[in-house]
């Protein structure tokens, strides 16, 4: 009757139990390269169902290592996530099955929903390197370590697990590697311990030849061949072409590629690459020869005409040059094809410690994508960044450090017509602390057999820089392979090592013995990590142990014979590098039998080829185009007896002949079926059609199971076995009428089919059940094994006819495990009955003798009168004490005479015992007590627990659950103590700046984010962490913001178990200002002798935009060039040059013929080198100076005294004296008589108008200086014109004591010279005084006559009086014109009057 109660109040609690999940099923697919922390992403959210009213504990059943749900507890509506947390155990496995378990916290209603987890399979590719053949050159003697070069895998981005690298080869001893990641550095090793000394040993001959074989960890391998040669000597420099064209359009844009100048010869490195151009429009690239045009809007057919040469130079370091012509002809049309542009301007990328993807630079939509290769132009240059040049990934490929790492390149893509090029920022996240790292990753060991047990094997030595590191070594992965090279799949051989810890370093002891352990080598993944630094990832060691065979015990050992190989193998010289050769094989030892195992390795050939030491398949790993014939040697040693033979291989090398025929591809992959019966028609291979008769032949070890026709069908001609030979390889070869022949290799794999019965390891089972069974309990397991993988297995059950009964109280179900159906009562004693195993075609019989055991009067029960109406639930605090008790549990009354018994279920042993890792249980009285602590944090919060109770031979058990009760008993931390954060200063109120998150271990408590300090600027988010800005921001006000944000489990921010962090807000500049120049306008004097190509200023801007404590850079350009003379003022062109980066100004031509002037040079800044940037303008004035214009002056103090001070002052007094502008051009000693002064110095001077800026020539202001002097004028020191002060050469002294001599004669004559002039000179006054008076008395005659004339004859009435015109000007003027213009209008006629005009020129500069 209670039992009865019981099912209602069950029943009734189902109907009205609520859904506490939104969803039935979860199905998730869980690709390839999650890491731990990473979410399983899944199209439909998980969510606890918005129609409960209480929160909801989740779990997943059983325990699930690789993966969790989180949080643990849910309140409704809100949705959980399923994350990685052990990715090695989740990569693994290939699925996984569980169930999601939902308990309400309130009510305890419960929901199991089934969870299906499918890993990706990743059958993974095999490692390939950029290059198949690699070429480097090295010294003759290797006299000391060096570098040669380095190898790349080209796909290492694909491949998640690292490689393990093998260098072979006849010199391989003298050459060594090292490995990181994807990249392997050769290097060349000396002599042992005598480096700089020359041994024989240590020379190698001109050309050595290795192979580098790269291994991943799934067993997928790849191999190049490296030719280190030594070098040659270098041939000189030349061009490729010595002439280059190139054709330019109207419309070229700005860098437009042209053409590529390639020189040869001479040292590669160090050549540099210049051009001679009149135009000014082009560069050469220095490095790559790339010819560009500077500046397109120029480009025009009516200047530079249709076609025209540029010159390109190339030199090297040795100072040798060569130059080349480029034609460059110029079309009209418009240029058809979109230029590049990126999508930013540029990129700011950010990493987080252990990521290594970066990001992806895309192109705008309208540029185009075909053809587009990605590079990097500038920056790194040793792989630690890495581009994909297709799509354009970056990619970051160094280890972790402990402080953040910036990079800042520039990536290019390009086309074979455009190119664009980007500035990308990288930062690398440190995590603040240093990482523990193996000081080798990659070993190989060798062990005996026999070595005894608690041997260390290998001691793993680690560093950490962190002064309070403590190292933890710990092995992850146990790996094995048989003796044939099969990885095994045993999960325990971890059990045959223990990794003993020591400070430093790790030694992997011996635990078990391994002398019967069928292995040949074994694989341990050993990891170290830092217990104070949880934070840092943990670095991993690979180490292999080859283990070595044991001798045979026995005296004699039958003679080890290889199976027969052809005399003469024959390869065509063209076949590709990996192709398959031939398959060496061994008959088998007569007392092994099958279960020999041999080992294939090349003594010979191994430049050339390789083998599988397994399966004995030869394979090419360098090309055989060079070759005739080879000869190559394969020892084949047999693993049990040690015992050893020779296999020669003779290869005769095809060359490939022109026109021979060619088969449609060069390799064939097939798949057969096991079943084909012999004569059936397999597949077929063909060569292109030539026209001549083709003989097909098939060769190989496995050419005999086939034949070929004339038409190149393949026959099989014996039966096909999958369990003996899964994969068949062979060479069909097409031979036309004159012997030319193709060989394509052929591989054909056998697909099973259903040949073999399935069988029973035994006839004959027992098995033994008790009558009173539940329905469902385990009776017996019959397993069948089928050799046929594919088939699949159907059980079913037969029983005599007198057991017919027992037919609907057993089943079996698809595993063959046999369960009871039904109740057994009354059926006790020995019954018999056949499990019947099928694979659709064979089938096979197991007989099963049970034996029912009787029932007892003994029947124990569980006494379901608790406070948790039937259920046990135990709760226990987290940190409570071992030993701790949780409860009791008590079973119905019994007879006296039964004796109970309770037992716990111990998940690991799979039975029930009296004490397990977690719990323990008093046999007697049911007292269940706790054997170890429990933490909330750790483990789950509802632990289930099934209790058993057993009676003589009646058993009964009951699910219990442990509850662990969490208490806050862990700090809030936050993982960094500070955080960065940038954002513009343009951002509006409201904008999300980022968020901060601490972690609390106590995962019931809340935790809530409070400001320190009360900020008007900015707001954290109570709940979720949010920054919000509330204020405006001005980086030139504050560049940058910092305040403390306190956590808590309160809504106070109360020290008492809360964490600090530390948040810098960075506000960026907006690029709104053009830059500044450091002067507004400058002016410079440039002598009319300077020769082209001269530097003559370089100015400077700065950008107030910019990233702090780096500036941006600053373009320059000239926006426009006057010259200026006599105040007439027109534009001029191709003058000068500035360089657009350093801001350098330099003379482009000759300025003979602006003596006198000046120039007015309008220089434009830009913040961007595009149309698009901010602009700001200054202008620089040149005045043009001669010789003749340099005014000499000298002054009291040595040139060294001549301070900046006391060369102002001198200007000054000269500047106010004749108000003009003074420049000092020099500044040298005073020589007298050959020797300087050291106490005097003397100034060259250039006067200039204040107004026009023009030179004023010295003489005129030497004459002006004395004039001044001469008026009163004081403190003026003596001047004299540039000519006035020769400056002797060296040679001039003895010439100067002649004239010394000389002086009294040249008195005499200089003095009877000086009269002579002055005698001269007043005679010729005289003469022009008398004809000047001669003229006057003519004109006055002549005008007398005239103005009778006019009086008696008057055209203009009343003119009678003649009228002067003058300047104005009261001072004396310079020239006057008389202009007669009137008299000669009217002379024809004979009458005429007179008007004399007077002008006076006057220069305004002349006083």
């Amino acid at each position: 009757m209670r039992q009865f109660i019981s099912s209602l109040l069950l029943l009734g609690l189902i109907v009205c139990e609520e859904k506490l999940l939104e969803i039935s099923s979860i199905q998730v697919k869980v690709p390839r390269g999650l890491t731990r922390g990473s979410e399983i992403v899944s199209d439909i959210p998980f969510r606890v169902s918005t129609t409960t009213s209480e929160d909801v504990a989740l779990s997943l059943v059983p325990n699930a290592s690789p993966i969790s749900v989180s949080p643990s507890i849910s309140p409704a509506g809100k949705t959980f996530h399923l994350l990685v947390t052990d990715p090695d155990e989740l990569y693994a496995n290939s699925s996984f099955t569980y169930e999601l378990q939902a308990i309400g916290l309130i009510t305890g209603y419960s929901q199991s929903v089934p969870v299906k987890v499918d890993v990706e399979i990743n059958e993974g590719e095999n490692p390939q390197f950029d290059k198949d053949y690699y070429e480097f050159h090295f010294e003759k003697n290797l006299l000391k370590r060096s570098e040669i070069g380095i190898v790349k895998l080209v796909n290492s981005y694909d491949l998640a697990d690292s490689f393990a690298y093998t260098l072979y080869g006849s010199h391989a001893d003298k050459f060594d590697f090292k490995s990181r990641g994807s990249v392997v550095t050769i290097l060349g090793i000396p002599c042992n311990g005598n480096e700089g000394r020359i041994h024989n040993e240590c020379t190698l001959p001109a050309t050595t030849r290795l192979v580098l074989e790269a291994k991943s960890l799934s067993g997928n391998t790849s191999q190049t061949v490296i030719t280190v040669a030594q070098p040659q000597r270098s041939s000189p420099i030349r061009f490729t072409h010595p002439l280059y064209e190139t054709t330019l359009s109207t419309v070229s844009g700005l860098l437009q590629p042209m053409v590529v100048t390639i020189a040869k010869g001479g040292d590669q490195s160090s050549i540099i690459y210049s051009l001679s151009d009149k135009t000014g429009l082009f560069s050469l690239h220095p490095t790559n020869g790339l010819l560009s045009i500077q500046h397109p809007e120029f480009v025009d057919t009516s200047t530079l005409g249709m076609t025209f040469n540029l010159t390109a130079r190339a030199v090297d370091a040795s100072g040798n040059t060569q130059q080349a012509t480029i034609v460059v002809h110029v079309k009209s049309g418009m240029h058809t094809e979109r230029k590049l542009l990126f999508e930013q301007d540029s990129y700011n990328l950010t990493a987080a410690p252990g990521e290594s993807g970066l990001g992806q630079l895309r192109l705008q939509s309208s540029s185009t994508r075909k053809g587009v290769t990605f590079s990097i132009s500038e920056g790194l240059h040793d792989d630690i960044i890495q581009i994909h040049n297709r799509t354009g990934e970056l990619r970051y490929m160094g280890e972790i450090e402990k402080e953040d790492q910036t990079f800042d390149l520039k990536i290019m893509a390009s086309t074979t017509h455009s190119f664009a090029i980007v500035p990308v920022h990288i930062v690398i996240r440190g995590i603040g602390s240093c990482v523990p790292k193996f000081a080798s990753k990659d070993i190989i060991v060798t062990a005996s057999r026999t070595l005894p047990v608690d041997n260390v094997i290998h001691e793993f030595a680690a560093s950490d820089c962190d002064a309070d590191a403590a190292l933890k070594f710990q092995i992850l992965t146990t790996t094995a392979k048989d003796m044939i090279g099969t990885p095994l799949q045993d999960p325990d051989f971890s059990r045959l090592f223990r990794l003993d810890s020591n400070d430093s370093a790790g030694r992997l002891v011996l635990a078990e013995d391994i002398s019967a352990l069928e292995v040949i080598s074994l694989r341990v993944e050993v990891q170290v990590s830092d217990e104070r630094h949880p934070g840092e990832i943990p670095d991993r060691a690979n180490l292999l142990i080859l283990v070595q065979a044991l001798q045979s015990s026995q005296s004699e050992v039958p003679l080890l014979q290889a199976n027969r190989v052809p005399e003469l193998l024959t390869l065509p010289a063209n076949l590709a590098v990996g192709s398959y050769v031939f398959t060496v094989s061994a008959k088998p030892s007569i007392a092994e039998g099958r279960r020999s195992e041999f080992w294939f390795e090349l003594n010979n050939g191994m430049q050339f080829f390789d083998i599988n030491s397994n399966t004995g398949e030869v394979h090419t790993i360098a090309s055989l185009r060079n070759e005739t014939e080879l000869h190559a040697q394969v020892i084949i040693s047999h693993l049990n007896t040690s015992s050893s033979v020779q296999v020669p291989l003779h290869i005769s090398i095809s060359p490939v002949i022109e026109r021979a025929p060619i088969f449609s591809s060069s390799f064939y992959e097939h798949f057969v079926d096991e079943s084909t019966q012999p004569a059936a028609k397999i597949m077929m291979v063909a060569v292109d059609d030539t026209g001549d008769t083709i003989r097909y032949q098939l060769e190989g070890t496995d050419a005999e199971q086939f034949e070929v026709n004339e038409k190149g069908e393949i026959y099989l001609r014996t039966e096909l076995d999958r369990e003996t030979k899964p994969k068949i390889q062979l060479f069909a070869k097409a031979i036309d009428s004159l012997g030319k022949f193709d060989i394509a290799p052929v591989t054909m794999t056998v697909v099973d089919a259903n040949d073999s019965p399935p069988f029973f390891a035994a006839r004959n089972i027992g098995a033994s059940v008790m009558e009173d069974a539940p329905i469902g309990s385990f009776v017996v397991r019959a397993k069948a094994v089928d050799p046929d993988s594919s088939s699949l297995l159907r059980y079913d059950i037969r029983v005599p006819n007198q057991s017919s009964m027992l037919f609907k109280l057993i089943s079996v179900d698809g595993n063959g495990t046999v369960t009871t159906a039904g109740s057994l009562h009354g059926l006790d004693g020995i019954v018999f009955f056949e499990v019947i195993v099928s694979d659709g075609v064979h089938t096979h019989i197991a007989e099963v003798n049970m034996e029912i055991i009787g029932n007892f009067d003994c029947h124990p029960t569980f006494d379901l009168n608790t406070e948790q109406g039937g259920n046990f639930v135990f709760e226990i605090q987290e940190n409570a004490p071992t030993k701790f008790a949780l409860g009791q549990v008590n079973s119905e009354p019994l007879d006296d005479r039964c004796h109970l018994e309770f037992a716990l279920f111990d998940s690991n042993l799979q039975d029930f015992v009296h004490d397990t890792s977690d719990l323990s249980i008093d046999e007697q009285t049911g007292e269940l007590r706790t054997n170890r602590a429990y933490d909330a944090e750790r483990d789950p919060s509802r632990i289930p627990v099934v209790i058993g109770l057993r009676a003589q031979k009646h058993f009964s058990k009951i699910g219990a659950e442990l509850r662990v009760i969490d208490l806050n008993d862990n700090p809030l931390t936050f993982a960094k103590e500070e955080i960065h954060f940038r954002v513009p200063e343009n951002s509006r109120k409201g904008t999300r700046i980022g968020s901060v998150e601490a972690h609390d271990k106590d995962f019931m408590d809340q935790v809530l984010y409070h400001m320190a300090e009360p900020s008007d600027t900015f707001y954290v988010d109570t709940e979720n962490g949010d920054i919000i800005l509330l204020g405006e921001l001005d980086r030139e006000r504050a560049d940058t913001h910092s305040f403390m944000i306190v956590a808590t489990n309160s809504n106070n921010s109360s020290p008492i178990q809360s964490a600090m962090l530390q948040v810098i807000v960075h506000v960026q500049d907006v690029n709104d200002n053009p830059p500044h120049f450091l002067f507004d306008d400058q002016r410079i004097l440039i002598n009319d002798a300077t020769v082209g190509g001269a530097v003559l200023l370089r100015i400077s801007a700065e950008d107030p935009d910019y990233v702090h404590g780096e500036e941006k850079d600053v373009f320059y350009r000239i926006a426009g060039t006057t010259f200026e003379y006599r105040r007439m003022v027109h534009p001029t062109e191709n003058v000068f040059s500035i360089e657009e980066e350093t801001g350098e100004i330099r003379l482009e031509k000759s300025i003979k013929g602006f003596t006198g002037g000046r120039f007015n040079i309008l220089i434009a800044a830009s913040d961007r080198n595009d149309s698009n940037g901010h602009e700001n303008f200054a202008t620089v004035k040149a005045t043009i100076y001669a010789p003749s214009d340099v005014v000499i002056t000298e002054v009291a103090g040595a040139p060294s005294r001549m301070t900046k001070k006391v060369l102002g002052e001198i200007k000054r007094k000269f500047s106010m004296a004749t108000d003009s502008d003074v420049h000092v051009t020099a500044v040298e000693f005073v020589t007298k008589a050959g020797e300087s002064l050291k106490d005097a110095s003397t100034l060259s001077l250039v006067f200039t108008g204040r107004d026009s800026g023009e030179p004023i020539p010295a003489e005129k202001m030497v004459a002006k200086m004395d004039r001044l002097r001469a008026e009163g004028v004081h403190n003026l020191p003596l001047v004299k014109s540039h000519r006035g002060f020769p400056t002797p050469s060296s040679g001039q002294d003895d010439t100067i004591a002649m004239v010394s001599s000389l002086a009294p004669v040249f008195i005499v004559l200089l003095f009877f010279t000086t009269l002579l002039v002055i005698a001269i000179f007043i005679f010729s006054v005289m003469v022009c005084m008398y004809r000047k008076r001669y003229r006057s008395a003519n004109k006055l005659k002549d005008d007398l006559l005239a103005i009778n004339n006019s009086h008696n004859n008057s055209v203009f009435p009343g003119s009678g009086k003649i009228i002067a015109i003058k300047n104005g000007n009261d001072r004396q003027p310079s020239s006057t014109i008389s202009t007669p213009s009137i008299m000669d209008s009217y002379y024809k006629g004979g009458f005429y009057d007179v008007q004399e005009a007077k002008m006076h020129v006057v220069n305004p500069e002349d006083d």
